[in-house]
């Protein structure tokens, strides 16, 4: 079984129980969080879910960041990293203050996604050479 072939096996059973996760999440939290954290948290347990969709997605893809890396692409993917978490860290800058957690949130969605598509663009353009 070649290392592609593992990597989406892996990814497809992360996403199984990743999903699971999000589902079991999904009723549970908005009683969960204002009973654990106080009854002033109730009306933010939508974004606790948000967290939790946003690092299902995030462990979804390791496989796919260890692939990368066991190709030999290590300082493609310094490259990558830099890039992303330069962007991530302009929007935290620019979008955190007026829009709270919510933006941080969706910052960190968009550095995973932005690494994710980065990689797999390297490795198409690699691939097609």
């Amino acid at each position: 079984m070649g290392r592609s072939a593992i990597t989406v096996k892996a990814a497809s059973l992360l996403l199984l129980v990743s999903a699971a996760l999000v589902l079991v999440a999904w009723p549970v939290l908005p009683v969960a969080v204002p009973f654990v954290l106080g009854g002033e948290y109730g009306a933010v347990w939508s974004m606790f879910l948000f967290a939790v969709v946003v690092k299902s997605l995030d462990n979804i893809f390791t496989t796919v960041h260890s692939l990368f890396v066991a190709m030999g692409y290590v300082r493609a993917n310094l490259l990558i990293l830099l890039v992303a978490n330069s962007l991530m860290l302009a929007g935290f800058w620019l979008f955190v203050p007026d829009f709270g957690a919510f933006a941080a949130l969706s910052c960190l969605a968009a550095q995973a996604v932005i690494v994710l598509l980065m990689k797999v663009l390297f490795i198409s353009s690699v691939e097609m050479r």
